[in-house]
């Protein structure tokens, strides 16, 4: 029998709460930077993503190709701005029908004097703290969206985001973040393409959302797969093959820099703890591990540290601890299999910190995990199994709001849905794109005001990716 999750719901429940979505967000992935300038550009090569995943680590050489230091300047200039499309008309809502009625579970009587597991479960709300509307049909854009948002498409593979720069957007765009400016905000991008094409490109928008520019970060790596933002605003960007590395990327643009110290392993993502200076990174294999990473020095300062192993003490979840990777280089032996007391996990995906708990995916068992740091905990979050139909499917990149206990998860397939879990246990769809099926939701992220979404369709209809922008009043919690 597996550990329950807060996430123990009915179906019937969860359709209930789709009808009147719950959503708490705000601004995520976000910190600051300040003026650069730009470097060289990325191939695009949208086809290589009809490749599996196993040919293209075939094909990666195991070591990443140091950065070239050229650079190239990206003009400012400002395009009109693309705001014509018609608002979405809210539909005559239909009155709600009654749920149908689960058949009654036949309970087991406890034996006298037996301890009586509380089901967390009972102690969930009906009352979202927000109220939306369902999902409408798709807008102009094909993206489903509650009533009073907008979406528009800010950068298409192998197209220019901005004619005024020859800078054309990269294949495969995976995992995001966006990082304040003194005019404005940069998103960046992460290229998913194998054999030394991937990268990371930047679109650079001004105060009122106009894009302005765009241009590449990083050139020469390989599967640049999801990240994370630091709080001293660079993005680590994650190479996903079986000696991956981490790349620190900085948004305007200044040559990156390779950090052998962070392991060479399939990385996935990135999260940092600066209140007790550590990272946590996920490896995206079936028998994957969890790392921390502790830096020597400052925290800034990601050269040199101390990379460890999570390892469960008794069972799957319960009590942690950390034990020290003797050789993240994997010179001798892959950095998994080093040491035999590690806890395995089963496809890591993406990670966020918030409120003293760093949250993780794990796609091969339908699992979100979270750490408690203070008490040094693993439990389970949100488990798919609890499910008999399952709103939330193919659990990939992972999105969190420190001001709310809310979760925002892009599903890699499944319904191709962003969807909301909270701490009382809710799961409720906030987007979703029909018709993308073969592509997977990834790069989601806030601007600095939390009223504009970033996101990418991975291959779109077919092999070119699509970078969308919603527009809507998303709620914070008070």
């Amino acid at each position: 029998m597996r550990n329950k999750s807060v996430f123990n719901h009915s179906r019937r429940e969860a359709l209930r709460s789709m009808g009147a979505v719950g959503l708490c967000i705000g601004s995520t992935a976000l910190t600051a930077c300040s003026s650069g300038s730009s470097s060289s550009s990325i191939d695009a090569g949208a086809e290589d993503m009809q490749m599996t995943s196993d040919e293209a680590d075939a094909i990666d050489s195991s070591e990443s190709m140091e950065l070239p230091e050229e650079s190239v300047d990206a003009p400012l200039e400002s395009p009109s701005n693309d705001s014509t499309q018609e608002p979405v008309q809210e539909p005559v809502q239909e009155p709600m029908q009654e749920p149908m009625q689960e058949p009654m579970q036949e309970v087991e009587e406890p034996e006298p004097g037996q301890d009586v597991e509380e089901d967390p479960s009972e102690e969930l709300t009906d009352t979202p703290t927000t109220f939306y509307g369902p999902l409408q049909e798709p807008d102009i854009n094909g993206i489903r969206l509650p009533v009073g948002f907008t979406s528009r498409i800010v950068a298409t593979t192998g197209q220019k985001p901005i004619e005024s720069s020859d800078y054309v957007w990269h294949g495969a765009p995976d995992g995001g973040a966006v990082f304040e400016t003194n005019d404005g905000w940069i998103y960046l991008s992460n290229a998913e393409l194998h054999s030394q094409r991937g990268g990371v490109g930047a679109l650079r928008f001004d105060r009122d959302a106009n894009l302005v520019s765009a241009y590449p970060v990083l050139t020469g790596s390989s599967r640049n797969c999801a990240g994370g933002a630091m709080p001293w605003g660079t993005w680590l960007s994650c190479e996903e093959v079986s000696f991956g590395q981490v790349w620190e990327c900085y948004p305007e643009g200044q040559p990156a820099k390779l950090l052998p110290a962070l392991g060479l392993f399939k990385h996935e993502a990135v999260c940092a703890d600066p209140a007790r200076g550590h990272l946590y990174l996920t490896e995206d294999e079936p028998d994957g591990c969890l790392y921390r990473f502790t830096p020597s020095g400052s925290f800034e300062d990601l050269s040199e540290g101390k990379l460890q192993f999570l390892r469960v003490l008794d069972g799957e979840v319960g009590a942690i601890e950390w034990i020290d990777v003797e050789d993240p280089s994997a010179s001798n032996t892959e950095t998994r299999y080093q040491t035999q007391f590690s806890t395995a996990f089963n496809g890591g995906e993406g990670i966020c910190l918030q409120n003293d708990k760093v949250f993780f995916a794990t796609k091969g068992d339908g699992r979100v995990w979270e750490i408690d740091i203070v008490s040094q905990s693993l439990r389970i979050f949100y488990d798919d199994d609890n499910y008999e139909y399952e709103i939330l499917n193919g659990l990939d990149g992972i999105t969190g709001k420190p001001a709310t206990d809310d979760i925002l998860v892009a599903e890699d397939g499944g319904d191709m849905q962003v969807v909301s879990l909270s701490n009382d246990g809710r799961v409720t769809p906030v987007l979703q794109i029909p018709g993308q099926l073969n592509s997977e939701i990834t790069g989601v992220a806030f601007d600095p005001s939390g009223t504009r979404l970033y996101f990418s369709s991975q291959r779109g209809f077919d092999v070119d990716g699509i970078t969308y922008e919603i527009t809507g009043p998303f709620p914070q919690r008070t």
